[in-house]
């Protein structure tokens, strides 16, 4: 099967490129790379996804995939972090929008081998520069051991970490969630999880539940 990468994926970079493009400055998330990773095709989305949510719930949608970003980024920030693992990373552009951070941070981004493979080609044809503080972590969640893959790519176990997961969750079973928390869980004291999930529809409002309604997943 061709390497290609996940919807969802996809759908995130383009939410990250378009707040840059529609918002008033300064921006939640500034992400000059999302676009540019997702190529000329990113019209074409925009076209077929966003004209399902017009109005304010495309907004919120776009505010809310690029706050979960930034928030997980203020958590790096403000931690004493060695080590930064994306989990479910997709076209995800922090290494190349913080190179300043990969002195003393190494950067692991995992996710599914066909997403991660169709991404590196991607930079390559971009000729995006690598570092080797950013280590890509090939893993599908539903059959792989999570730890296993972090320690062949070099994670260090006695380092502090902030695992970012958002986004992710409302895709996998609860086992793989179940297993996945429990890797996290052993990793150093003072690590942290960055984690989102879907909300019950009975605390939403009315943009809140057309976003839900929208949003349910039905795969990668």
């Amino acid at each position: 099967m061709e390497a290609a990468p996940s919807r969802t994926a996809m759908l995130a970079a383009l939410a990250r490129g378009l707040l840059r493009m529609e918002a008033t400055p300064p921006w939640v998330l500034d992400d000059a790379f999302a676009l540019v990773l997702v190529g000329p095709v990113w019209q074409e989305l925009h076209e077929r996804v966003f004209s399902q949510f017009p109005g304010q719930v495309g907004r919120e949608i776009i505010a809310a995939i690029c706050t979960r970003s930034r928030y997980a980024e203020d958590r790096l920030a403000a931690g004493a972090f060695a080590q930064y693992v994306i989990l479910g990373a997709g076209l995800d552009s922090f290494a190349w929008r913080r190179p300043d951070l990969l002195r003393f941070l190494k950067v692991f981004e995992v996710d599914h081998p066909a997403s991660q493979e169709w991404k590196l080609e991607r930079v390559r044809d971009l000729a995006l520069p690598l570092n080797d503080s950013q280590v890509f972590v090939p893993v599908d969640f539903e059959a792989e051991p999570l730890r296993d893959a972090l320690q062949t790519a070099g994670f260090d176990w006695d380092r502090r970490a902030l695992f970012s997961w958002t986004g992710v969750a409302p895709y996998l079973t609860p086992q793989a969630i179940a297993s996945t928390l429990h890797t996290i869980a052993g990793a150093a004291a003072g690590s942290e999880v960055a984690f989102s999930y879907l909300a019950e529809e009975s605390v939403l409002d009315d943009v809140g539940r057309a976003e839900l309604r929208g949003s349910v997943p039905d795969g990668p």
